[in-house]
């Protein structure tokens, strides 16, 4: 296995040197031909391994396969060439692999965190959150950047399919993460502010912070949630009714960033409701949106599943 390794990392070396060595006639990223030829060695070293017809399980190759695996998908992560790990996990389905809690406890965390953050940057929301919720409770105490690793994609998706808002305590723990999404949760407490939410995604920096690591789309999903928060808020402390006029929704959202006209502000009631943000209906006639009488405003968590792939449907 440490061949394996140490083969990579003389590749990334030989692409770093011939990178430097040679002037760049584009602003495309450099070709790394080094590590695409690792990353065939390391495929035929994953094949050997899946598909080991040794009869004796305790002397069996297919032990290292989930060992492999993590430094094929780290490899092909470095390549961005995603599309081949889909290739690898047909493979592994396929195959007659014995169950994956039998395996180390760290190849599970690795693999689970990849699997999980393929859903994730796919938009495949729940289960990213299943796995990396796995990655996440599996991974070692003192793993700190492993941890790091997990919860870069994890808080949003928490935020995004639960509700659930990191705490204090963890951020504390992760001063980058709490860098990186201090100026979004600020925008959610202690009450939705979509002006806030909309100057920090237009921030160069925080943008640039977000894209960099895969999380912008997931972070400007939530803007939705914000808009149904304003809603649901209007509704149980304001109007206390189930019959809301367009009229009000507006005047409540133009306090707060979104749109002024009343086509814009039907379309956004009516995105929610599409959604399964609201339960309820639009009347364009009356220009009224009526909420059902039981579970109007549903919980994040049912919301998700029901819906297919995650709650937003980008």
């Amino acid at each position: 296995m440490q061949i394996l390794l140490d083969l990579r990392q003389l590749a990334l070396l030989a692409d770093r040197v011939t990178a430097a060595s040679e002037p760049s006639t584009s602003t495309s990223r450099p070709a790394q031909p080094h590590l695409e030829s690792t990353a065939r060695h390391l495929n035929k070293a994953f094949t050997a391994c899946v598909a080991d017809r040794n009869p004796s399980l305790l002397t069996s190759r297919k032990w290292a396969t989930y060992r492999i695996v993590a430094i094929l998908f780290r490899t092909y992560f470095r390549l961005r060439a995603l599309p081949l790990c889909r290739n690898v996990l047909r493979a592994l389905s396929a195959a007659p692999l014995p169950p994956l809690d039998h395996f180390p406890r760290a190849d599970r965390v690795t693999f689970r965190y990849y699997t999980g953050l393929l859903h994730f940057l796919a938009q495949d929301y729940a289960p990213a959150l299943q796995d990396l919720s796995e990655a996440w409770g599996e991974c070692h105490a003192g793993a700190i950047k492993q941890q790091e690793l997990i919860l870069v994609p994890l808080i949003p998706l928490e935020l995004l399919l639960r509700g659930r808002r990191p705490s204090k305590v963890l951020l504390a723990r992760f001063p980058k993460l709490e860098a990186l999404y201090s100026p979004f949760l600020s925008s959610l407490a202690p009450k939705p502010d979509l002006r806030r939410f909309a100057a920090a995604l237009a921030e160069p920096s925080f943008e640039r912070a977000l894209v960099v690591r895969g999380t912008y789309l997931a972070v400007e999903a939530f803007r939705p949630i914000l808009l149904r928060q304003v809603v649901r808020r209007l509704c149980a402390q304001v109007l206390k009714s189930t019959r809301v006029k367009l009229a009000d929704v507006q005047t409540a959202l133009s306090e707060i960033e979104a749109g002024d006209a009343a086509a814009e502000v039907e379309w956004l009631v009516g995105s929610l409701i599409a959604r399964g943000f609201v339960k309820g209906y639009l009347s364009h006639e009356r220009q009224m949106m009526v909420l059902s009488n039981v579970n109007a405003f549903p919980p994040l968590k049912d919301v998700a599943a029901a819906g297919s792939g995650g709650v937003v449907g980008i």
